[in-house]
């Protein structure tokens, strides 16, 4: 029976935490706490190192170790993060596998309230939740959205997830067959969520778990355009779902739409409304997405590439917010403040 504090005596954790592990040490023990201090202490914790870090993350990792019986470190036969996910998982005995980043902060509430939301929701595989984006630019909250419906509505343009706040059920891989896939060196989560919404329901919690750390590298400035590579290729699979083949035109106009990168020209927005009622067409004859949530969606990203031209002196684009066909009052009341703050913010 488990006790208040969600410990289980004799028998398999609740949640398998896996934090993978590279070039860590800065942050690392800051991370392995935020796990440790959970409120909900039916875990395991597996930290597995990628081979060839050059700092001490491997000695972190195994000192934590051996003060805590609930870690497990393991080392990675090969390098990569898709290769550490694929690695990683099956090693998990849990329920439930919550993903945790080495360098983020989770709140102590996280695993408690995660687990509690998916009990108390069997249809929901995979659930994350707002994040707190801390590191060298300011501070913001990232919020995502929360149901279903809109969540995959997303899915032709971004992950709707944030990936170290996400908890999910091991049943995905261990029953349905679900796996990341080894083509995808990059972007693996959003091409994992993407399948995994033809087996499963989505859900984000709508508060802070997890400060989410960003520190602008390199590193990551070189990957932004091998990222950018594999997102397109998801994408692309969304929209043929649709039974959409775009021409290279259209997807470039889709891509920019999906960064709210548009030009900020009249001609650009009247293609991109005309792209948007493609895919809303699309959508009501194929049914891959609920109807009304797609078309929210849809008006969500018309809503902020029309602020972004208003905020570059485009100032008769705020005439064309209201006048798209698909544009609804609950878009305008529960995005537009937070579009234009966004927007000025840039």
């Amino acid at each position: 029976m488990p006790s208040t504090d969600g410990l289980k005596v004799g028998s398999s954790p609740t949640v398998s935490v896996i934090m993978l592990a590279y070039n860590s040490a800065k942050y690392l023990p800051e991370a392995i706490e935020s796990i440790l201090s959970q409120t909900f202490k039916d875990f395991e914790f597996l930290i597995v190192v990628e081979p060839g870090s050059t700092d001490n993350t491997d000695e972190i990792a195994h000192r934590y170790a051996q003060r805590d019986s609930r870690i497990h470190v393991a080392i990675q036969p090969t390098r990569g993060l898709t290769a550490a996910r694929i690695f990683a998982w099956p090693l998990a005995q849990g329920k439930y596998i919550a993903w945790a980043d080495s360098d983020d902060v989770c709140l102590p509430e996280r695993l408690k309230k995660q687990v509690a939301f998916m009990e108390n929701h069997p249809d929901i595989g995979i659930c994350g939740s707002w994040i707190k984006v801390i590191g060298d630019q300011k501070t913001y909250v990232q919020k995502y959205e929360l149901t279903d419906g809109r969540i995959r509505s997303l899915l032709p343009f971004q992950s709707p997830f944030a990936n170290p706040s996400v908890i999910m059920r091991r049943s995905l891989f261990t029953q349905d067959g679900l796996d990341y896939s080894q083509d995808c060196i990059h972007c693996e989560d959003y091409d994992l969520w993407e399948r995994a919404s033809l087996i499963c329901r989505f859900a984000n919690i709508g508060e802070v778990l997890v400060a989410y750390r960003f520190h602008q590298t390199e590193v990551s400035k070189q990957a932004y355009f091998f990222e950018r590579e594999y997102s397109n290729r998801t994408r692309l699979r969304a929209l043929r779902r649709l039974n959409i083949t775009p021409t290279e035109e259209e997807f470039d106009l889709h891509v920019s739409i999906s960064l709210l990168k548009t030009e900020n020209t009249p001609s650009s927005l009247d293609r991109a409304e005309s792209w948007f009622l493609r895919l809303d067409a699309a959508n009501r004859k194929m049914k891959i997405f609920p109807p009304r949530q797609f078309s929210d969606i849809l008006a969500t990203y018309w809503l902020g590439i029309c602020v972004r031209m208003v905020v570059k002196s485009q100032f008769r684009a705020i005439l064309r917010i209201f006048t798209f066909p698909l544009m609804s009052p609950s878009v305008l009341g529960r995005k537009f403040k937070n579009t234009i703050l966004l927007q000025l913010g840039r």
